[in-house]
């Protein structure tokens, strides 16, 4: 997908983005590499799923941030949770 840049690590991904002009990078986990992104994010957009899950590792966002909107959408035929 040429709207999909990869990279491996978040000087990696900040230099890039600056030297492509993009204004917004996004972070798909997990939880080590949220906490190394942290401090340069000026935006989280969380997802919540009510459901138990495999897995030994989750991540909490840090207190120190605020929610400024939420959104709820109930289970239905295409997502079951």
């Amino acid at each position: 997908n040429d709207n999909v840049h990869y990279v491996h690590s978040v000087p990696e991904a900040l230099s890039w983005a600056q030297t492509n002009a993009f204004d917004y990078l996004f972070v798909v986990g997990g939880a080590q590499l949220f906490d190394l992104s942290l401090e340069h994010a000026t935006k989280i957009y969380h997802t919540k799923i009510h459901a138990k899950v495999d897995g030994d590792v989750s991540w909490k966002i840090p207190d120190s941030w605020e929610c400024h909107s939420s959104t709820s959408f109930p289970a239905d035929a295409d997502n079951q949770y």
